[in-house]
């Protein structure tokens, strides 16, 4: 039984069945997207505050 929708069946040795491979792979992604975001915003702005010759907010 599929660990997410508690409905289907799952393949052997797997956690999700068919349907929710597909939806948990696109919601890592997504989730992987906006961390990259999010560390590429602090990115910038540790370059921002450098080019003023100010340290970097704390993190």
């Amino acid at each position: 039984m599929c660990i997410r929708c508690g409905e289907n069946e799952t393949p052997p040795d797997r956690p999700y069945c068919v349907h929710c491979t597909f939806a948990v792979r696109a919601e890592v992604e997504d989730g992987l997207r906006k961390i990259a975001d999010y560390l590429s915003s602090w990115a910038a702005f540790d370059a921002w505050c450098a080019s003023r010759l100010r340290p970097a907010a704390a993190a």
